[in-house]
Order: C-alpha cells, then structure tokens, then sequence
C-alpha cells in the first residue's frame, strides 16, 4: 500500500485498529458467549476467521485492509475468550491448570510456526494465508466437540446436558456416571442456577464480584503491558528482526512450558506474584543499563530476553486466575472486560515505549516496571484457586471467604456438582 515517507504512520495504524476490535469483542462477544453459549461462538468466529482472513489476503486498499483488521481482532479475541473459558470449564479441578498452559504453550508453537513462514516467505499476503491453514483444521475438527456441560445446566438445559454427558461417555467407552438415579445430580445443578441470570452489573453488584473485578482488571493491565513493553524492547536490540523475533518466540514457548509445571505445583496466585515481580526487576535493570554498545548491550540483551520470559509465564496464570475466580454465569463476561482493561494496557504500551524519544531513557522501563509492580501487590487481595471447584453463581462467590475455597461453598449449596460427574468418568476410564 506505499506505507512510506509522509504514510508511514499508517503502519502503527493498521495495528491500534487491531486493538480496537479486541477491545470490541470483549464488550460484546463475552456477552453473546454467555448468553448464547461457548460453543456456537466458537465455530461462528472460527468460520468468520477464516473468511476475512481470505479478503485481507487479496485487499487492494488500505481503507479495506485497515476495516478488516478491526474485525480480524474483534473475531480473535471473542475466539480466544471463548475458547478458553470453555476449555477450564470442561475439565475438572486437578486438571484446569494444565489445560490453560497447554493453551498457551500452543500460542508459543504458533509464533514458531509464524516466524519460520515468516522467515521463507517475507510476502505478507502469503503469509497471511499460511496463517489460515491451522484455522481451517481447527474450524473441521471442532465441530465435534461438545458445549460445555456447566455451562448447559446454568442456564438450566438439563436435557442436552444428560444427552452430552451420555455422547462423551460412550465415545470413550466408559460406563455412564449418570447410570440409574444419578440424573439428580444434574437437577439438583438447575435448581442451584436457574434464578440466576447473565448481567454485566453481576461484575460490580455485590462486594467480592467488584472486588475481584477490579483487582482482576489490574492485573491483567500490568501484565499486559509489561509484556508488550519488554516485547518492543526487544524489537530495539540491534541484529536481523526476524532472528531477534524468532528466539523471542522460544523464549515465550520455554516460558509457557516452564509456566505449566509452576502454575499446578505452586499454584495461580504465587506463580503471578513471582513472575510479575521478576518481570518488572529485569524491565528496570534493562532500561536503567546504558546503551553504549560492548558489555552493556549484552546485559541488556539478557535481563530483555528474562523480563520477557517472566511475563509472558505470567499468561499461564492469570487466564486460568482470572476465569476461575469469575462464577458460571458471568464468567466470560468477566473474563472479558478484566481483558478489555489489559488490552488498553497494551495499546498503550507503544506509546509509552516512544517517550525515550521526547523525555530520558529511563522513563519507558520504570513505567512498565511499576505498572507490573502494582499488579504483583494487588495480586496479593485476592483469594488462591488451585484445587478449588469453579463458583457458579455470584451468590457462590459472595460465600467463599478469602480463606476458604469454592469447592466448600459448593459444597454447602449443593450436594453435588458437575466436578462430580467429571471426575466420576476419569475414574471409569482409569485416568488420573
């Protein structure tokens, strides 16, 4: 499109319009993934995906590119958020954290795969149909993954709940845990959440839902951009960009893998604390070093390359954190606009990386650290999810003390859970 000389800033535009549609998707597609389920959103952006990624490739303009990028984020985002709730949603206690970093570890392989394309290609319309190949196998192969079944009988669709327990146990082979009178455990679920309803003010209405907002929010923008900010502290580092964003790319895939076995053996909250507090130590040390070439660049080059691994171990947490700490009904709403609050921390953080230009060197790094700093503090507010069962309503939130996890108060409310259904196929299928 020409994006030189006087049209050069139209490059930084294509990508805060990518931002703009993330910020969309998690003020509406959070909503509709609540309302009208995990599933149907999935395969709806899955497909959409697909099909504006076929017309940016063959854009003739900039108007039409920069418009379509504003939906490719807005599609991304409402895929990303789904997927993921409904991927901590389908397994059971013991397993929630692993799932949520095998998610990320696979977003490291896919900036791998992107960078080797990137590397042979350098032609960004082919790129951009290379980058739709694993889009078009996962749109096939999700058709035959089923809703998820907590969030079926919190809107009180015990039918399709019954039948979707049955269809996953005879796939694999295992006796039924819903066998004879057991299909109480299911209504006895209705019961528990049909008064309950999907609302964007369930977020702030009551004390621990706004507390846990708001919290949330924060430390997501941390994490956001102090990632993003050790991220275009690295495009700086002198050598070829696409070598420099290749190794980044390992480095996040090793942080990913790191960041799964921390997260189920230390847990969310800690694994958070540790992870953001070294991030925003090394973005310090890192801005503070004088580039003056020799030794310097190289130390700055290492605690560049630390900061942005103890960030980007940060995602193994703080997703699985933040969609646990939210209940059933509203919890990829919440999800949402804790996201939305990150995701302006990213937009921003360009912007404040650019003001080493206009005020000292030091400025960029010591904001990204405190923004990072901030949210290890307030991290510290709320309560640890590891080993607990997802709340399903606010009223479940509202009875778990800071000491005291969801799994109890369930357990006060109900006498069994989808957690029992879960684990009660685990063991049919002699799984761990």
């Amino acid at each position: 499109f020409d994006l030189v000389c006087d049209r050069r800033f139209l490059t930084a535009l294509a990508s805060s319009l990518y931002y703009l549609g993330l910020m969309l998707a998690n003020a509406s597609l959070g909503y509709a993934s609540d309302v009208l389920g995990r599933r149907p959103v999935i395969l709806l952006t899955l497909h959409l995906i697909l099909v504006t990624g076929l017309w940016i490739s063959f854009a003739n303009s900039f108007l039409m590119f920069a418009i379509l990028r504003v939906v490719m984020g807005l599609l991304s985002q409402g895929l990303q958020s789904a997927s993921f709730v409904m991927a901590i949603e389908l397994f059971p206690v013991h397993h929630r954290g692993l799932a949520g970093c095998v998610i990320q570890f696979v977003w490291g392989l896919g900036c791998l795969y992107l960078s080797a394309v990137a590397w042979f290609v350098q032609d960004w319309r082919i790129i951009q149909l290379a980058l739709l190949v694993p889009t078009a196998l996962n749109a096939i192969s999700l058709w035959s993954v089923n809703e998820s079944l907590r969030w079926l009988l919190a809107k009180g669709k015990t039918q399709r709940a019954s039948e979707t327990v049955e269809r996953v146990a005879a796939f694999n082979k295992i006796a039924s845990p819903l066998a004879g009178d057991d299909h109480s455990v299911l209504a006895e679920y209705k019961v528990h959440c049909e008064k309950h309803h999907s609302s964007y003010l369930a977020l702030v209405r009551t004390p621990q839902m706004f507390r846990r907002t708001v919290c949330l929010s924060v430390v997501l923008f941390g994490v956001n951009t102090g990632y993003f900010g050790m991220t275009y502290n690295n495009a700086e580092l002198a050598g070829d960009r696409y070598l420099n964003f290749f190794l980044g790319s390992i480095t996040e895939t090793v942080a990913y893998g790191a960041g799964a076995f921390v997260v189920v053996r230390f847990g969310r909250k800690r694994t958070l604390f540790a992870c953001l507090l070294s991030g925003a130590l090394c973005c310090l040390i890192s801005g503070c070093i004088p580039r003056s070439g020799g030794t310097n660049d190289i130390f700055i080059t290492i605690f560049s390359v630390m900061g942005r691994f103890s960030m980007a171990a940060c995602f193994c947490a703080s997703d699985a954190f933040t969609a646990e700490l939210f209940p059933t009904i509203v919890r990829n709403m919440g999800v949402g606009v804790c996201t939305l609050v990150g995701r302006i921390g990213s937009a921003i953080a360009p912007q404040i990386s650019a003001l080493r230009h206009v005020a000292f060197d030091q400025l960029p790094p010591l904001i990204f650290a405190v923004t990072a700093f901030t949210g290890a503090m307030v991290i510290l507010l709320l309560p640890e999810t590891v080993g607990q069962r997802l709340p399903d309503t606010v009223e479940d939130v509202e009875r778990t003390a800071a000491d005291r996890g969801p799994s109890r108060a369930s357990s006060q409310s109900k006498p069994k859970s989808i957690p029992d259904v879960q684990l009660a196929m685990l063991k049919s299928a002699n799984l761990p």
